[in-house]
């Protein structure tokens, strides 16, 4: 059964915690500092079944704010890392947050072709005030090939 994972911070400190899990997790204190670095890895997604193939264009990430926050996100397209065009690894920071309790998206535009993708989000401790949570994340692309299904045989 698959597990989730609930990330949550001091109210009046610098750190991050963790419940639960959700597919590759880890986190770090800083030696000598009251950054705690949090990083989740999302499970493969595969919006069209296994086999698909789609041509993905945006990756889209709702969360709940209270605060500012600025957090790093990587992606890969059938395990392979998404590149800019210059063939250099596409690395995204996305800074926002208004104060005021509320659901925001940010979207982030990549270029890959293949049938799933796996999203990583490493944020600091320091980088965010108030509420941070990640409520999901969705791929958005152009289908070019709809996955195959096994249906089962009775004898």
């Amino acid at each position: 059964m698959a597990e989730s994972s609930l990330y949550t911070g001091e109210r009046d400190g610098a750190r991050i915690f963790r419940i639960g899990r959700l597919g590759f997790d880890q986190g770090t204190q800083d030696l000598g500092a009251n950054t705690y670095t949090g990083t989740f890895r999302s499970e493969r997604i595969a919006p069209l079944g296994v086999g698909a193939l789609i041509n993905f264009r945006r990756v889209a990430i709702h969360l709940l704010s209270s605060g500012t926050y600025e957090f790093t996100v990587r992606v890969w397209v059938d395990d392979g890392r998404t590149e800019l065009g210059t063939g250099v690894e596409q690395v995204t920071v996305i800074n926002g947050g208004t104060g005021g309790l509320g659901e925001v998206t940010e979207e982030i535009e990549i270029e890959g072709e293949g049938s799933h993708i796996r999203v990583e989000i490493t944020v600091d401790s320091d980088n965010i005030t108030g509420i941070f949570l990640i409520e999901s994340i969705q791929a958005r692309g152009r289908p070019i090939r709809e996955g195959s299904t096994r249906t089962g045989e009775a004898t």
